[in-house]
């Protein structure tokens, strides 16, 4: 019976967690995936070798982001659940989740604009403070009493 109960918690968790993936997410992924070969790039252009250490760490970076995002899904469930069970009256929408994957997009937007500049290509200075803006509008967000 324990083993019922366990397989029906994984499967919301898993349905809640495939219902979150959303476009940013999406845009997420292709802004880490062209990071990393960007960074790739840079390094060889810059230093003519390339350091399989630092490769390797920033795929467990990478990877990082992606479970800081996981997290931030499973407070959204948390919360969601709670509030139903409960019956709490909150105006809550999920957004833990899509707010981390934004700050993770400003991050990746902007190390991206960083190697290009290093491989040569002249990046739009508008370019450069939207990837600020995303980070520091997504930290705004969801700043929490006592936070500075």
């Amino acid at each position: 019976m324990e083993q019922k109960g366990f397989l029906a918690l994984f499967s919301i968790v898993i349905g809640f967690v495939a219902n979150s993936i959303s476009v940013p997410m999406v845009i997420l992924l292709v802004l880490m995936i062209l990071d990393y070969v960007l960074g790739i790039t840079a390094a060889i252009k810059e230093e003519q070798k390339f350091d399989k250490s630092i490769a390797l760490w920033g795929i467990v970076k990478k990877i990082g982001y992606a479970v800081v995002i996981l997290f931030a899904i499973l407070v959204d469930l948390l919360i969601s659940q709670g509030i139903d069970i409960l019956n709490w009256e909150l105006p809550y929408k999920p957004i833990f989740a899509i707010v981390a994957t934004i700050y993770f997009c400003g991050l990746e937007f902007f190390s991206g604009c960083r190697h290009l500049i290093t491989i040569g290509v002249p990046v739009p200075q508008f370019l450069i403070k939207f990837s600020g803006f995303l980070k520091s509008k997504s930290e705004k967000t969801l700043e929490l009493d006592g936070d500075e």
